[in-house]
């Protein structure tokens, strides 16, 4: 919705009351993309990885990029090795 209006400010198609609106909802936005990814980090730092359905617990770093660095690490190794890229599973 932000994005839609975005272009109507753009076009100068909206209503005073309208681009208050829309101050306040980017200011929303921007706040929630900021938590969710604090969120999402913290999730990584801390918690618990399930690969091929088993709980693992992995160093995992102090930063996103070291997390993240860190799970790729452990699961990548361990994936089936496929052939032209993709692989048959049975179940």
């Amino acid at each position: 919705m932000v994005a839609k209006y975005e272009q109507l400010r753009a076009q100068n198609k909206i209503k005073p009351e309208e681009s208050t609106s829309l101050a306040s909802e980017k200011f929303e936005l921007d706040g929630s993309k900021v938590s969710l990814k604090n969120l999402t980090v913290h999730a990584l730092q801390k918690g618990t990885g399930f690969f091929e359905g088993v709980i693992t617990r992995v160093e995992l770093g102090n930063s996103a990029s070291e997390s993240l660095r860190a799970m790729l690490d452990y699961a990548v190794p361990r994936l089936p090795k496929t052939r032209n890229g993709h692989t048959s599973f049975q179940g």
